[in-house]
């Protein structure tokens, strides 16, 4: 939170998770802050392997408000990915503090290569939103992107990542049939479940009812 303001980033990375599971690690932060009407003064950052025009579209699509991209930066700076930059023996120059490869880093010459990176980024990305019909990067939506899912069936993102009605979560019983068990199994008090997380024939038990009854007091274990 900063000063004086009323604006909270949020960064959201995946570049450990594999590829198939960006969409899912961005649609996590949005679901829960827009099904408790919290998005409003939060700006969502995605961030991990953008690189290209097409990142930046299908990121915003889905609902992030910006992107970061150091990876393409690294690149175009010299980076060739030696994954030794730990070890100060960095060959390109770049994450080293040895005057002996560092010398070959050019900054004359690579300022230019990474400022031409950028604008030539942005505008490949002003291409990829004027050749669907928008003239601003708030005009996109999951409506814009389109994902095969089988070798035969290609859906729309907003089909498989559905938009949920801002504020839904605040009163249960008005929650999405998706989102009712975890509704009603979660504990504002504690991070633990207050029950078992699906639907038996018999109601689950309390799962801190053992611990309770070796401390009646409701102390802290040891």
């Amino acid at each position: 939170m900063f000063a004086g303001t009323s604006l909270l980033l949020l960064a959201v990375g995946w570049w450990f998770w594999p590829p198939v599971a960006w969409a899912a690690v961005l649609i996590v932060p949005l679901l829960a802050l827009g099904t408790y009407d919290l998005r409003g003064p939060i700006r969502v950052i995605a961030s991990g392997k953008i690189l290209t025009g097409f990142h930046l579209v299908k990121n915003l699509a889905v609902g992030a408000d910006l992107c970061s991209s150091a990876r393409g930066m690294m690149f175009a700076l010299g980076c060739v990915h030696s994954l030794i930059c730990n070890t100060n023996r960095c060959p390109s120059g770049v994450a080293t503090q040895d005057p002996r490869l560092y010398r070959g880093l050019i900054v004359a010459d690579k300022a230019q290569r990474v400022a031409q990176f950028q604008a030539k980024t942005v505008h490949a990305t002003a291409e990829l939103i004027a050749s669907a019909g928008l003239f601003h990067t708030s005009e996109l939506n999951r409506t814009h992107i389109y994902r095969r899912v089988t070798q035969s069936e290609i859906r729309r993102y907003d089909r498989i990542y559905p938009y949920v009605s801002a504020g839904v979560l605040r009163d249960p019983a008005k929650a999405p049939e998706a989102f009712a068990v975890h509704l009603e199994e979660a504990d504002p008090e504690r991070f633990v479940p207050r029950y078992c997380l699906t639907r038996t024939d018999k109601p689950c038990g309390d799962p801190h009812r053992a611990r309770r009854a070796r401390n009646p007091e409701g102390g802290t274990r040891p």
